[in-house]
């Protein structure tokens, strides 16, 4: 029997659409007597709720909701003026204050006023600091006393009683240092500081030249938190050979718990002279190993330098031998190395550890990290050298043999140092477990026996 069409077959089933004899009631359907049964039970069902009344609503439910909306809106008004009120009364009282007060005289704007807020005191110091003569005042020599021992200067930095780890080179070995630590030059030779009415000696100064924005070299001990820039110093080292161009010299870790922030007055001198703010401006480090036009270079080193009045043999955490290679020669002794060096650190650290074996000095520890660090050569590129005034690059095959040559023959790269190695924790162990291993074989002293091995019995 073939298949009638969806919708023909609604049409002619009964049971798909069953047309309602009169309102209310359905027509007798045909089909079997189930569904007929069906269809009886909901026409009862239908006939009686139309039968039904329907059920009133309340009508107070309406007018109540009405209410609480328009109860609601009267207080969202309220509110709304009570808060127009009293911002009115805010302006008015600060009107009125302000009418009250006495009008402040606007001062013109100069360059003293980009510092920080300081005292009558130190301001006077900002102000000598930043002439460009020299002052002829203070007993150590000419120029400005910016620290003076036993009283707080305003470019004083006290660092606590476990102090911080900077830096200072020497061509003296460790076993003359820690005989006398590092004392300054006019300490040696001009005797005892100056004494008071009392007696009491009123300690030693540090005295600043303005002409050339750094201090006196007799009176203060430089020192570095960049270890890169205590590398620069000594201006010859121990063992020199100006052929090979290359020296070595000592380098200490040391402890320092009171200092005088020179870098931070060669900032303020900086301020002074240019009117910027950023020191790190690249056209203010132009490559000029001469200094022969000196306003094209920043007065900060960017090694950040500090002084300090003396230095203790208990506060000498680390000493290596390194090795630096110079971009141009010295033709005479106690020559700075400003056109450029390289340089690497030896990994034996030859102060010897606290005899207290429980105890390890944090200074100590980050000492041998930051020469594990630099244990090869910096700059890594042998044709790449740090100076005063950047990173630079050798640019002629042969090497400069003045600085006035090194100023045509290198190219600046960056205008400050390149960029400082990190450290390798594990380089570094091995490095250190090496230099003892080498230390104990020269002393003839036996290894240390396994944890674990077993003993010959005797």
């Amino acid at each position: 029997m073939k298949a009638l069409p969806l919708q023909r077959q609604r049409a002619v089933d009964p049971v798909a659409s069953p047309a309602p004899a009169a309102a209310g009631q359905l027509a007798a359907p045909e089909g079997s007597p189930r569904q007929r049964g069906q269809r009886e039970r909901i026409a009862q069902l239908m006939a009686g709720s139309a039968s039904e009344p329907p059920v009133e609503q309340p009508h107070g439910a309406p007018l109540q909701l009405n209410r609480t909306a328009e109860k609601r809106r009267e207080r969202q008004k309220a509110n709304q003026s009570r808060r127009a009120e009293r911002r009115e009364r805010i302006q008015a009282e600060r009107e009125s204050a302000t009418a009250a007060r006495t009008p402040r005289k606007r001062r013109p704007r100069k360059l003293e006023a980009q510092l920080p807020e300081i005292s009558r005191s130190k301001r006077e110091l900002y102000d000598r600091l930043a002439e460009k003569d020299e002052t002829s005042w203070g007993v150590r020599g000419r120029g400005l006393v910016l620290a003076k021992e036993g009283t707080q200067g305003p470019f004083d930095e006290d660092f606590g009683e476990d102090g911080t780890l900077m830096w200072r080179s020497d061509t003296r070995a460790p076993r003359s240092v820690l005989k006398t630590g590092f004392t300054t030059k006019a300490e040696r030779d001009l005797g005892p500081a100056d004494t008071t009415e009392d007696g009491k000696p009123t300690g030693n100064e540090i005295v600043y030249r303005t002409g050339p924005e750094d201090i006196v070299p007799a009176t203060g001990v430089c020192v570095a938190r960049d270890v890169r820039g205590a590398c620069f110093f000594p201006f010859e080292g121990a063992e020199h050979d100006s052929e090979a161009q290359e020296e070595a010299a000592y380098l200490y870790g040391v402890r320092v718990r009171q200092a005088t922030n020179t870098y931070k007055a060669q900032q303020v001198a900086e301020r002074h002279a240019t009117g910027r703010q950023s020191w790190k401006d690249p056209s203010r480090f132009a490559y000029d190993p001469n200094d022969e036009h000196p306003d094209d270079a920043s007065a900060v080193w960017p090694f950040a330098e500090y002084v300090t009045h003396r230095i203790d043999p208990e506060d000498i955490v680390a000493a290596y031998r390194f090795k630096r290679d110079r971009l141009v020669a010295p033709d005479k002794p106690h020559v700075e190395p400003k056109a450029g060096i390289g340089f690497s650190i030896a990994p034996r650290n030859l102060i010897k550890p606290d005899g207290d074996e429980g105890r390890v000095d944090p200074l100590r520890e980050t000492a041998d990290l930051t020469a594990a660090a630099y244990g090869e050569r910096y700059p890594r590129h042998p044709d790449h050298y740090i100076s005063y005034q950047g990173t630079v690059r050798k640019t002629s095959k042969g090497r400069p043999a003045t600085d006035a040559q090194a100023s045509t023959s290198a190219r600046q790269i960056d205008a400050l140092p390149s960029a400082r190695p990190r450290p390798d924790l594990k380089k570094a162990a091995r490095r250190r477990k090496l230099a003892e291993k080498k230390e104990h074989k020269q002393r003839g002293q036996p290894k240390k026996s396994r944890p674990g091995a077993k003993s010959s019995g005797r």
